[in-house]
This record gives structure tokens, C-alpha cells and sequence, in this order.
């Protein structure tokens, strides 16, 4: 096994060169200058409730005020978008922004006529607007299918402990057998993190590692991509989703198990993905 290390923070500057020239840029400001349309945000979340819908609003907002109402119309990009048409509506695709005002809301409703449990997209781009509005942006919504967890389920301390041997290529757990608080992650119901420290038996002084999952119906999705800090070389070792989620019973907090792959990138360190399975046990105040 090669050298597992805490890798350095390194803060790279780049300098940006701006020519001179005539040109005149066009500025957009709040009194004067051309309105500039766009959606606040770039992408957000549509949770369809397994066998009912949901709903998602997407605000939109111009650069200027106005004394008269203004209109912005959305439409769906169809090339750019995955999700099946039968599972979406767009409420109000024609947006009015109030006078005197900056900012109006686009809702977007989802319907679990056929929605996954994997995320698939909505691709909204404006299609028209009035006369000096300038219609750029576009905004990409993942929607997909959940079952509803109440806040306080699955969340508070439970007890971590690895039940897969150890990988030979570290030689210590992925995490020590420990006592983690779970906690809902905000803007996502169904999702929770903890946070512990990733080979914490080498003695590396490297700092936590946030693990984030989805409760997904019956199955315990990790995240992509879970930086963990260390590496052999470059590169970062990571962790992620297990090729077979477990999975949980959502009428039972009590305990439950969650599968993760070590070594999705090996940072360097010539190491196989790993599948690595946890059980989770509430801890409870006698």
C-alpha cells in the first residue's frame, strides 16, 4: 500500500488581462440601460411524491424596475431535457412581474405518472419577452420520485459500526465504530449527513469527511464524489454510492444499513473500489 497522505491546500491565482477599447459595454442597472430577464438560480429540486405530485418554485427576476407590469414567457428546451413530458406541467409559463417590482415566481408541477427514483431534468429557457427585456439564462430542474420522511426520522445519534472486514489496502477501518449525529439536509427531505473521519486509525490529523445520503423510497443512496482529504499522489481519494444500495424501512428509524464504494478515485494510491456496508442503530436515552 503507498504512503496515504492529508493533501495540501494550494490557492491559485489567475490575473485577467482586460484590453482597451471603444467598445461600449451594455450596462444594467436599476434606473436606466437595458433590463436583463433571468432565473435567479441555475438549478433546483422537483420531489414528486411516490403515486401523487409536488411542486417547485423558481423564481425569475429582471434588473430594472418598471411603472407597468412586465411579461416574461418559459418554455421547455426538449433536446436538452430527459424527463418524460408526462410527468411535468409548467403552471404559469407566462411570468408577470409586478410594477414597482424585480422579482416573480414560476412554479413547475410534477406528477408521479411514470417519474424514477433517478433524477432526470426539466431544461427551462425564456421564449419571449417584452420589449427590452434580454432573455439569456436557462434554469435545469432535477425531478424525481420520493416517499415523504418526516424531519425527525432518521436523525440524532445513532451508533456507526463497519460491518465489512477490512480493506487489506489500508489496513484500518473506513470509519472507526462511533457514535455520528445524522442531520436532515436542507432543501432535500429525504436526505441525511453525518459527519466522522475517513481512516482515522493512521493518525493523519485529517479533518472530517461529510457523508451525505438519500432515504429514497426502500433504498439508502449515497452521494457522488465524497471527499475524504487524503491521497497517495495526485489526485484525492473519494468515496461514493455502493453498487447495491441497502435498503431501509421507512416505518422504522431504529437502525438501517448504508453502502458506500471507497476508492471511486483512488487519489493515487493504486487502490481497487471497495464496497464497504455500515449499520446505523438509534441511541436511546434509557
Amino acid at each position: 500500500m503507498k504512503t496515504i497522505y492529508l493533501k495540501g491546500l494550494f490557492l491559485l491565482l489567475i490575473a485577467a488581462l482586460m484590453s482597451c477599447d471603444d467598445t461600449e459595454q451594455t450596462i444594467f442597472d436599476n434606473e436606466n440601460g437595458t433590463s436583463l430577464v433571468s432565473f435567479t438560480d441555475d438549478t433546483s429540486n422537483l420531489e414528486v411524491i411516490k403515486d401523487d405530485e409536488g411542486e417547485v418554485s423558481i423564481e425569475i427576476g429582471v434588473s430594472t424596475v418598471s411603472d407597468q407590469d412586465r411579461t416574461v414567457t418559459v418554455q421547455v428546451d426538449e433536446d436538452r431535457s430527459t424527463a418524460n413530458p408526462e410527468n411535468y406541467e409548467i403552471v404559469n409559463p407566462q411570468v408577470t412581474i409586478p410594477a414597482g417590482e424585480y422579482v416573480s415566481d414560476l412554479v413547475v408541477r410534477g406528477i408521479d405518472n411514470s417519474v424514477e427514483l433517478q433524477r432526470e431534468s426539466i431544461v427551462l429557457t425564456f421564449s419571449a419577452a417584452e420589449a427590452d427585456l434580454l432573455s439569456e439564462s436557462s434554469h435545469s430542474i432535477s425531478i424525481f420520485e420520493i416517499c415523504p420522511i418526516e424531519p425527525d426520522a432518521f436523525a440524532g445519534e445513532y451508533q456507526l459500526e463497519q460491518l465489512t472486514p477490512i480493506n487489506p489496502d489500508d489496513g484500518v477501518l473506513v470509519f472507526e465504530n462511533q457514535t455520528v449525529t445524522l442531520s436532515p439536509v436542507e432543501g432535500a427531505s429525504t436526505k441525511r449527513s453525518f459527519e466522522a473521519v475517513y481512516l482515522e486509525a493512521l493518525g493523519i490529523d485529517q479533518p472530517a469527511t461529510e457523508v451525505v445520503f438519500d432515504l429514497v423510497c426502500d433504498e439508502v443512496l449515497v452521494d457522488e464524489a465524497l471527499e475524504t482529504g487524503l491521497g497517495c499522489g495526485d489526485g484525492t481519494i473519494t468515496l461514493g454510492p455502493g453498487n447495491v444500495p441497502a435498503s431501509f424501512n421507512l416505518l422504522d428509524d431504529s437502525s438501517f444499513e448504508l453502502t458506500l464504494t471507497e476508492y471511486v478515485t483512488d487519489g493515487g494510491c493504486g487502490a481497487a473500489p471497495y464496497q464497504v456496508t455500515f449499520s446505523l442503530t438509534k441511541v436511546t436515552n434509557n
